[in-house]
């Protein structure tokens, strides 16, 4: 098929915000290439996240939806990926450099025998070979690079807020439904506990309150913390070496 496939990830029923940033640059690279869009859901039970990804104008929403893939097993995830993989054959991959995306990324490069560039900040593709070419920080965030790897398909991870969510559109892309051959003998961990944050994530937050190594001793954070429990905003800290 050699579509853009986007890994989507499912937070309390619905796709999470860096799904949207990728449909979004991967509607992009799909249009650059003259290929269509798909994104892929993995669950227990992601009928309504399935059919808010079709409102984001993807060509196809696979649904790889299994009773052992509640919550994130990532020997499972990776064995039903790389059947997907086997089966439609995209031409680019794209994961958010998140906890799955991290864990799933190198994983499934080993298996499908290509290469994966992480944390990646700018994708496009090359006019001349249709090749994908990746730009990351290097040499601990003092360095650009640009990285351009042959193979199948073309694999990378990519930051947080750095392409701009898709916006909804009249979708009528379709829902192919796909059950993956897994079995609990490929299962490594029996059970995960989810802890809720008790305060909103530092890259969910509209305003983040924060301080450095200005405001001295210990008890200069306790008034930040203080002000921004006040405000009802996210409290953070500058990490000085």
């Amino acid at each position: 098929m050699n579509d853009v496939l986007i890994l989507g990830e499912v937070k309390e029923g619905s796709l999470d915000l860096k799904t949207l940033e990728l449909l979004g640059a991967g509607k992009r690279l799909g249009g650059d290439l003259g290929v269509g869009l798909s994104v892929v859901l993995m669950g227990d039970a992601i009928s309504g996240a399935t059919e808010q990804a079709v409102s984001y104008g993807p060509d196809k929403v696979y649904k790889l939806e299994h009773p052992l893939l509640g919550g994130f097993k990532a020997d499972l995830w990776v064995e039903s990926l790389e059947q997907l993989c086997g089966q439609i054959n995209p031409k680019i991959l794209l994961m958010s450099h998140s906890f799955i995306g991290m864990e799933l990324g190198p994983r499934l490069a080993c298996r499908l025998n290509t290469r994966l560039t992480t944390d990646c900040i700018d994708l496009s593709i090359d006019p001349e070979d249709g090749l994908l070419l990746r730009t990351k920080p290097v040499s601990g965030g003092n360095a650009i690079s640009v990285f351009k790897c042959p193979g199948a398909p073309q694999l990378a991870t990519v930051r947080g807020k750095v392409f701009p969510p898709a916006e909804p559109v009249d979708g009528k892309g379709e829902i192919v439904g796909i059950v993956p051959e897994i079995d609990e003998s490929m299962m490594k961990v029996e059970s995960i506990e989810i802890v809720k944050e008790e305060v909103v994530a530092l890259d969910k937050a509209d305003v983040v309150v924060s301080g450095g190594a200005g405001l001295g001793e210990a008890d200069g954070f306790d008034m930040l913390e203080n002000l921004s429990k006040a405000l009802s905003k996210s409290f953070g800290s500058v990490m000085i070496g």
